[in-house]
């Protein structure tokens, strides 16, 4: 049979309209560097992906998104880009968003450096309000990988026929090596001094279901295995030297599972927990400012906004270096960028290491018509080290029991790396009475839309 031209044509089209798949990678145009977490959209927002830590993604859309379509590139502190689908080269330059930062004059010119952080400091009270309670749109955009550099699990002892060092060899080899997740999400966020609310009005979540499936049921697999061998109502009891914690089964296996919800709140704490003007719990240029050295740089602009630049940097127990931003009218920082210059928190203990070596990120303030400063745009990426080489003991524990329960013993050697980043947008803040706050009802079991993700498994 004959095949014409024409036909193979026509088929060959079908095929690349019925599946369009984009790879790109994103860098920023001035230094070159790649741009993680970087959020691709199409125009309608139903199809979408985040770039990876490299800055290269790849974006799959059906076949009724012409090649005409149009796609969206955006990352906080960045211009965003539109591109036809036909026009997507295979590296994407994103540029900075024009800030103006030039030379200004400031009638002030004898304060020095110093001077100027100590007014700073007397005027954090008045300058951020903390006692307001309020209610603002929110948006939330967070990355977070996963990888498991090494892994090794040694069975010396099992009284579980089931569990055996085969067993245990099975769970580790099939157990995903890189874990990533990104979601976004928009809502209204609700303050009140120490309490808060958040109620979400959309979310989307991408990753690979399958890696992530696959690591959920390795953990519930072995956590089954061992309540299918134990006594009802025993619990498990882990040691390891001189430290031990006992919990019942079910608990173990439910601790993991965490509501779309409960992952948009923790990552809102965790980009409060970087606020300057509130003596953050790492950020301690201002709390405790005598472990750094602050040098006047040029008088600048943010806006036509004149600024002091003030720049900081470590002494002799000091951990950051960075940019502040200060009004010379009231003292309030308009904007700060910060980034560690030595981990912030190290240990190593008993088999046990826990090292924090990544902590960077930039703030900035929006003054209202209150004249208070509120937390506008916030960026933090955190990255950490955990190891462990030791001995532990899983023992089963039941009172009712005559005769022993069971008892397994382990020799775990890992070293697992994560890095995280949260991004957050305020806008439309405004007071609030108590009573509305404590009338809002948060919607909890909101449910984010699924976008697949095909990062390797392993």
């Amino acid at each position: 049979m004959r095949i014409s031209l024409l036909s193979i044509a026509i088929f060959m089209y079908t095929i690349q309209v019925s599946s369009q798949t984009i790879r790109s990678k994103i860098i920023d145009g001035k230094t070159k560097l790649p741009i993680p977490f970087a959020t691709i959209t199409t125009k309608d927002q139903k199809e979408g992906t985040i770039s990876n830590d490299d800055g290269t993604f790849t974006l799959s859309l059906p076949a009724n998104y012409g090649m005409n379509a149009s796609i969206h590139i955006a990352s906080l502190g960045y211009i965003t880009s539109k591109r036809k689908i036909k026009e997507i080269p295979g590296v994407i330059s994103l540029f900075p968003e024009t800030i103006a930062l030039e030379s200004v004059f400031i009638s002030d010119k004898k304060l020095t450096a110093d001077e100027i952080i100590s007014k700073t400091k007397n005027k954090l009270s008045s300058n951020y309000s903390k006692n307001q309670t309020t209610t603002s749109l929110i948006h939330i955009k967070t990355a977070e990988k996963t990888t498991i550099n090494n892994l090794r699990i040694r069975l010396k002892q099992s009284s579980i026929s089931e569990i055996d060092q085969n067993y245990i060899d099975s769970l580790i080899s099939s157990y995903p090596k890189t874990l990533k997740y990104y979601n976004t999400a928009t809502g209204t966020y609700l303050s009140s001094l120490y309490k808060s609310k958040l109620v979400l009005n959309t979310g989307t979540e991408t990753y690979n279901k399958e890696a992530h499936k696959k690591a959920a049921r390795i953990f519930r697999d072995f956590s089954e295995t061992l309540k299918r061998s134990m006594l009802s109502n025993s619990k498990l009891k882990t040691k390891s030297g001189l430290i031990s914690t006992t919990q019942h089964i079910d608990s173990i296996i439910r601790q993991n599972d965490y509501s779309f919800h409960e992952k948009c709140k923790y990552a809102i704490r965790r980009s409060f927990s970087y606020d300057l003007v509130r003596e953050g719990y790492y950020l301690d240029i201002l709390s405790k400012s005598r472990r750094y050295v602050f040098q006047r740089l040029q008088d600048t602009t943010i806006h036509t906004i004149p600024l002091y630049q003030i720049q900081f940097s470590p002494g002799r127990k000091g951990k950051f270096k960075g940019t502040l931003f200060i009004n010379p009218s009231d003292y309030a920082i308009v904007k700060f960028n910060f980034e560690n210059t030595k981990p912030l928190f190290k240990t190593n203990f008993l088999g046990y290491m826990d090292q924090e070596n990544i902590y960077k990120g930039f703030t900035q303030f929006h003054k209202t018509a209150d004249g208070v400063y509120h937390l506008q745009h916030g960026s933090l990426i955190f990255g950490k080290i955990t190891g462990i080489n030791k001995n532990l003991h899983l023992i089963e524990k039941n009172k009712k029991a005559i005769q022993k329960g069971q008892k397994i013993k382990l020799n775990v050697h890992s070293l697992i790396s994560s890095l995280s980043s949260f991004e957050i947008t305020i806008s439309d803040k405004e007071p609030i009475q108590e009573t509305f706050f404590n009338l809002t009802a948060e919607n909890r079991d909101f449910t984010a839309r699924f976008i697949a993700t095909k990062d390797s498994v392993h």
